[in-house]
């Protein structure tokens, strides 16, 4: 008997890898339908913070049940990377949300305006791009508010209310902080690695296996390979019939009205 119930269970699990198996050959966004099976996923799920964590003001995700992700820019502005970028999100007509550095745009506020003149969404990728749970609670808010000020001086009036840490690291220190400042913390749910010299094609297959309805892109302006990669990146991802929206639209598109962006 315990043999026969033991051949069983082999049976099953040898059927379980076999069919997930066959589901990760026809599905093209490996990594994305893998991930909802991942343990620490599933109890985000069960306690609906998959997406947005109101509590904490953590957006890890868009909405699953609509076919749009948002596509964000990480480390700008940089001189030669910032307008090739600028001038293929204009050639298809698509919006992104850049997470700027504070001593960046120092250097280059005339690439701040024009993201902003295109109807690009500006976030804040703090001031000196140092990690935030290295820091004292003090430091965190100067990095927030010296980012603040130097935005502002680029494009006066214009506010910023969403942040992504360095390196997406952050502790509850730092989202207190941030919520206080009534900031948004956005994460990703799909990257290329693209900081680094990656070839475009890599950057274009990392992207396409992660990306599902929802998602939302991590790309780096930091060398033309990026460059490179976003024009054929963005006809896949239409060919999908995903559509592109900013991190604010996102916010405004989630499942459920308490988990909506509150102004």
């Amino acid at each position: 008997m315990r043999n026969r119930r033991k051949t069983l269970w082999i049976g099953i699990a040898v059927g379980l890898a076999v069919g997930l198996g066959i589901l990760y050959a026809v599905t093209p966004h490996h990594i994305a339908f893998f991930r909802q099976f991942l343990p620490g996923y599933i109890l985000l799920r069960l306690q609906g913070k998959d997406c947005y964590d109101a509590d904490l003001r953590l957006l890890r995700h868009g909405n699953p049940h609509l076919p749009e992700v948002a596509l964000t820019f990480d480390d700008g502005p940089r001189p030669g990377v910032t307008e090739a970028i600028l001038d293929i999100l204009k050639r298809y007509r698509v919006p992104a949300t850049f997470f700027v550095v504070g001593v960046r745009v120092k250097q280059a506020p005339d690439l701040l305006r024009r993201v902003v003149q295109e109807g690009h969404e500006i976030g804040s990728h703090t001031h000196t791009h140092l990690r935030l749970p290295t820091l004292t609670e003090r430091q965190i808010l100067n990095e927030l508010r010296n980012n603040e000020i130097v935005v502002a001086r680029a494009v006066p009036g214009l506010k910023i209310r969403l942040l992504r840490p360095p390196g997406g690291e952050f502790d509850r220190r730092t989202l207190q902080v941030a919520r206080r400042l009534g900031y948004v913390t956005v994460l990703w749910s799909a990257t290329a690695g693209d900081y680094e010299n990656v070839p475009p094609s890599r950057i274009r297959s990392r992207i396409w296996d992660a990306t599902d309805r929802g998602a939302i892109i991590l790309l780096h302006e930091s060398n033309r390979s990026t460059v490179a990669a976003l024009p054929q990146l963005i006809e896949m991802l239409r060919a999908e019939g995903l559509r592109f929206v900013t991190v604010s639209q996102m916010l405004n598109h989630l499942q459920t009205p308490n988990q909506r962006l509150k102004h």
